[in-house]
């Protein structure tokens, strides 16, 4: 039985994947190299301390690490600081979890403060127990570390938990671990999604329609 819910944010609870995909490409060129066309699919399955010391090694970047996330943060803050979008529906699936008393965390990618601003900024903050970000840890989706620490949160074990995540990196590591995954589809998300029922539960394409079948539970 499903007793807490793991979300991640981007392409799933934010509509922001389209922003994301050029943010990296748009510093690099800030910085007067020229980037890769996909960029943004190179290091899609990278934390964002793996993805910026890619870009630092790739395009011979003098700056520190750090002041490249920085920037990184800069190019892409306005989104979340100023007009973030949630996805369509998002807001009535967290309100279907919270009247069923499901604890509800986030695990992303994304710099905290930039979760923190935009949900506050959309009155959906105070729906979670804990925000979790690679940024702050040593490494991304592809280990489980950042989905045991929102197990540890939920005080539940993996099978009573649901992972509504939009990439098939981060499914098949929820997956492993013993989560019930739900693949919350998105026009931008650029992965190759064949050979995925092998680690995806669910396919989500409308989140009002996965509210009318129970959601997940």
């Amino acid at each position: 039985m499903i007793k807490g819910i793991i979300f991640d944010v981007d392409g799933v609870i934010l509509d922001s994947l389209p922003r994301w995909m050029t943010a990296g490409y748009d510093y690099v060129k800030s910085c007067g190299k020229t980037p890769d066309e996909n960029l943004g699919d190179l290091v899609y399955d990278k934390s964002f301390k793996e993805g910026t010391q890619f870009i630092k090694d790739r395009y011979g970047l003098d700056q520190p690490r750090e002041e490249i996330e920085e920037g990184i943060n800069q190019v892409i803050q306005d989104f979340y600081l100023k007009n973030p979008v949630l996805k369509e529906g998002l807001l009535d699936l967290l309100k279907f979890y919270k009247d069923r008393d499901l604890g509800m965390v986030v695990c992303t990618q994304t710099a905290r403060r930039l979760i923190e601003g935009a949900f506050d900024r959309l009155g959906i903050l105070d729906y979670f127990q804990a925000i979790y970000t690679t940024a702050e840890m040593d490494r991304g989706k592809d280990h489980p570390d950042i989905y045991l620490r929102g197990l540890e949160t939920l005080n539940l074990s993996s099978k009573e938990v649901l992972l509504l995540e939009d990439s098939l990196f981060a499914l098949k590591t929820g997956h492993d671990l013993g989560l019930k995954t739900a693949l919350v589809e998105d026009p931008y998300n650029r992965e190759d999604k064949k050979g995925m029922e092998a680690y995806v539960d669910l396919r989500v394409s409308d989140f009002l329609k996965f509210i009318e079948r129970g959601a997940g539970l």
